[in-house]
């Protein structure tokens, strides 16, 4: 899918992923289409009320791969 989409897009190509293995494979082919620009891991926690505080509990991860096809 990136093959193709680095021969149609000019610009930004954003992949978001929550498996460690998409982000090998992802960082992996922009890096051999030369379009890689990097990864980002974004943790999210909510907060729940315990003991009358606050506390956060950690949401699953997600990452953010950015390739850019220039122009």
């Amino acid at each position: 899918m990136l093959e193709k989409l680095a021969e149609i897009v000019r610009g930004r190509i954003v992949v978001n992923a929550v498996l460690l293995d998409t982000v090998s494979r992802t960082v992996r082919t922009m890096k051999e289409l030369g379009i890689f620009v990097e990864a980002l891991h974004i943790q999210v926690s909510r907060s729940h009320e315990l003991v009358g505080d606050i506390m956060f509990q950690p949401i699953n991860p997600v990452y953010i791969i950015v390739g850019e096809v220039k122009q």
